[in-house]
This record gives structure tokens, C-alpha cells and sequence, in this order.
């Protein structure tokens, strides 16, 4: 009974600890988001420009925590891309975690940032 009070009283505190090692920087987040290099993912061509969405799901204000953006770069559905620890680290994921969840959530996706132009031939709508 001893082991199992002293257990409920260091939970929390084992808690906070993992909470500690999985907050990100906001400000980290969007240096991030913003760079073009030196590593060559660009998230904001389908995400778009705020983590609005466009051609991807939205990302800013959903309340996505590191875990769950680590797993969707290292494990992802659809046809985004797989990302390696060098192009997207824990750290970046917690970051990015923080940035987004800065951002208000918003009403309605963005727009693709490459629109088809109105008088593009079958060929080329396909394939924009």
C-alpha cells in the first residue's frame, strides 16, 4: 500500500518532466516554418503560408502536440512525404507543436499556393 501511495505521489511529477522535455519554442516554430533552407521541406506549399491549409490538411489551432507532428512526418498517410530526423527533429516537431498552436485555428482551408489558371489545357490542370 506504501509503494502504491508513493507511486501516485511521483506520477505527476514524472509527468511534468516529460512536459518539460516535449515543450517547444513558438518563436523556434516559426523561424522553422519560414525557412526555406538549408533543408529542403517546404510544408507551407501544401499546408500553407500560416498552417492554414491548402492542397494539406490545416495545421495552426488544431492543438496538435511533438508526438503526434513527429508521426506524421516520420510515418505519413496519404501522399505527403516521409521526412528523415535531419529534415524534421523532435525538437523541430515540438516546436513547430508551439507555433501552431499560437495560431488561430482557421475558419476554412486555404488556397492552393499554385492555382490552375482558368484557360489551362486538360494536360496541365491534371498535373498543378
Amino acid at each position: 500500500m506504501r509503494k502504491m501511495l508513493i507511486a501516485l505521489l511521483v506520477l505527476p511529477l514524472a509527468q511534468t518532466a516529460v512536459s518539460a522535455q516535449t515543450a517547444g519554442d513558438a518563436a523556434a516554430g516559426k523561424a522553422y516554418w519560414d525557412r526555406l533552407a538549408p533543408r529542403l521541406t517546404d510544408c507551407k506549399d501544401c499546408h500553407g503560408l500560416n498552417g492554414e491549409g491548402g492542397f494539406g490538411p490545416d495545421l495552426a489551432g488544431r492543438g496538435l502536440n511533438a508526438a503526434q507532428i513527429e508521426r506524421a512526418a516520420r510515418q505519413p498517410w496519404g501522399i505527403m512525404p516521409a521526412f528523415v530526423e535531419s529534415q524534421v527533429s523532435a525538437k523541430d516537431a515540438a516546436d513547430l507543436a508551439a507555433y501552431f498552436a499560437s495560431l488561430p485555428k482557421p475558419e476554412a482551408p486555404g488556397k492552393w499556393r499554385v492555382e490552375v489558371p482558368p484557360n489551362a489545357p486538360p494536360g496541365q490542370a491534371t498535373m498543378i
